[in-house]
This record gives structure tokens, C-alpha cells and sequence, in this order.
């Protein structure tokens, strides 16, 4: 199938859009025809089994023992059809969510940098002005507050719920 496709495809189309429209195509197949093909087949051969079984109980009990197959009920269920979402899917989703959680992450440590970043620049000019006023404390003053926004964002990262469905 493939093979002919590509060599009947015009030479202005991409391969990887070939491959994605065959497995598009693919994909249509066995969610239309293949899983009907395999419930038919299940049918016939479930229904002829039935059917021997309720031929065979008459001809060895010389009629005493029978029953008719489409008066009885069965609740036997077989699931016959493939699984709507394939392993190769899940596993693509799987690794798409990893690497987004993993930019995420980075983005939340780089914000938290550049926050800090600023909040020292500020406090420098801060630093300064009160230093060229005259101001004795200044020191300590910034450093306390590096000290809270350290503080603060060990505790929001220790405390912060990792929602892997926000992803």
C-alpha cells in the first residue's frame, strides 16, 4: 500500500506528509474495516459453535437432551475490537508531557532568578540613595530582604502542589 502511494504521489509532495496522510488513512481502516471484519468473524464463529454444540446434545441423548440456541440468553462478552488509543500514542503523550513539565520547571526557576535579580537591583539603588543620604542601616536592610526573598522561594518550592493534569 505504501509503496504505491508514494510512487503515484506527485513529486511536489513531501515525504513526512505522505507518511502522515497514509497513517491517517491507516488509522481509518482499522477503526472502520478491521474492527468490523474481526466482529464478523467473531460472530460467524461463535454462532457456529452454538450451533454444534445445540446439534450434538439431540443426536447423542437420542432427543431427550436439547435446547434451541436462539431461545437461550448468554451474557458471555469478548472484547474483539483494538484499543481506540494505540501504546505508540501514549507513550508520544507521555514523553510530550515530560518535556513540558520539564520547560515549565525551568520557566518557574528562571522567572524565580529574574525576580530576585531585580528585587537586588532595586535594593542596591535603594542602598545608594539611603548611603548618599546619610543613612547607617542600609546594609543590613538589604541583606535581610535577600534573605527573605531566598526564604520565600525555598518555601514555594517545598510547598507548591506538582498538578500533573495542569500540564
Amino acid at each position: 500500500f505504501g509503496e504505491e502511494f508514494r510512487k503515484n504521489a506527485p513529486s511536489s509532495v513531501e515525504t513526512f506528509n505522505l507518511a502522515k496522510s497514509q497513517h491517517f488513512v491507516m488509522e481509518l481502516y482499522e477503526s472502520r474495516i478491521a474492527s468490523l471484519q474481526r466482529f464478523v468473524a467473531m460472530t460467524v464463529m461463535f454462532h457456529q459453535l452454538g450451533k454444534r454444540v445445540q446439534d450434538f446434545f439431540p443426536k447423542m441423548s437420542f432427543g431427550l437432551l436439547g435446547y434451541r440456541m436462539d431461545r437461550t440468553h448468554s451474557i458471555m462478552r469478548i472484547a474483539t475490537t483494538a484499543s481506540p488509543v494505540s501504546g505508540a500514542d501514549v507513550r508520544e503523550r507521555m514523553e510530550v508531557l515530560r518535556i513540558t513539565r520539564t520547560i515549565m520547571s525551568a520557566v518557574a526557576t528562571i522567572s524565580r532568578a529574574f525576580a530576585n535579580h531585580l528585587d537586588d537591583k532595586m535594593y542596591a539603588a535603594l542602598n545608594q540613595t539611603r548611603d548618599d543620604a546619610g543613612g547607617s542601616s542600609s546594609r543590613r536592610l538589604g541583606s535581610s530582604r535577600r534573605l527573605q526573598n531566598s526564604n520565600r522561594s525555598l518555601s514555594t518550592r517545598s510547598t507548591r502542589p506538582q498538578d500533573k493534569d495542569s500540564l
